[in-house]
């Protein structure tokens, strides 16, 4: 036992103040390290959040799209009202262009310049009708609508401030 406390003893006095525990600064460069990782995961949030947004808006177009094309092809010799469309699709798609937004209709696959609305009937049929549907919209628009304030929309970033377009080609 004499060895023992002998050993403690010179210990003690070799090292007299021995560190037990953190130093401030140790615990300050910790929490900062700590706080950009978080300021990354908050960006990664944002990127998430933008991405999600423009992947929905792509989707309800395509869905919209595809029903134009799909009373297209049920209705081949009527009248089909591309108006009544295009209402029921700014409802869900807020941001819709209404000048590139319509149908075009071809005899070749390459679409038309304009896309008209109306009444949009298909006269004759020749060999073979290319029927061209286009969604254009703002996703800013978008952006807006669906988050509380201006200043959550505009933390969107300008990615997210371009247009967007989905076109789809079919033939009857």
């Amino acid at each position: 036992m004499y060895e023992s406390e002998f050993a403690m003893n010179t210990f003690s006095s070799v090292f007299p103040h021995r560190q037990r525990g953190f130093s401030l600064l140790e615990v300050l460069i910790t929490v900062l390290v700590f706080s950009i990782g978080l300021m990354g995961l908050a960006g990664l949030q944002v990127v998430s959040v933008k991405a999600n947004q423009n992947a929905m808006s792509r989707s309800i177009a395509s869905e919209a799209a595809y029903d134009l094309m799909d009373q297209f092809r049920a209705n081949a010799q009527s009248t089909v009202n591309v108006d009544a469309w295009r209402t029921k699709l700014k409802e869900s798609l807020p941001g819709v262009v209404d000048a590139q937004t319509g149908v075009c209709v071809t005899a070749t696959t390459t679409p038309c310049g304009g896309y008209s609305a109306g009444a949009v009937k298909i006269t004759g049929k020749p060999t073979a009708v290319f029927v061209h549907v286009r969604v254009q919209w703002n996703q800013a628009t978008v952006n807006a609508k669906n988050f509380s304030t201006a200043a959550d929309a505009a933390a969107q970033g300008t990615v997210a401030d371009t247009m967007q377009q989905v076109t789809i080609t079919g033939q009857l």
